[in-house]
């Protein structure tokens, strides 16, 4: 078995023809899955994480909200747990 030279400039062609298949792939086509890939990843993310949706507008411009903390959100800490007080260090 003898390699020809039909036989090697064919291989060759091949070679360049997946090549620039492939760049064209990686080009076009992989951007477009990647990207959608990153939207759906980012809706599933806001709609798990709806406080941090940036496009969220469900309260207007000087609206406030209160929200009250439930027994789940105190565990373990007293309803008179005390205040903040600012001290200055006095040095001898």
């Amino acid at each position: 078995m003898e390699a020809s030279l039909t036989g090697f400039l064919r291989v060759l062609f091949i070679l360049i023809i997946v090549y620039y298949v492939f760049k064209l792939l990686v080009r076009y086509v992989f951007p477009f899955f990647v990207k959608r890939y990153l939207s759906n990843f980012q809706k599933k993310f806001y709609e798990s994480n709806p406080h941090l949706d940036p496009n969220q507008t469900t309260s207007k411009d000087g609206e406030v909200k209160v929200k009250r903390k439930t027994s789940d959100d105190r565990k373990g800490k007293p309803d008179n747990f005390g205040e903040y007080v600012d001290y200055e260090e006095i040095k001898d």
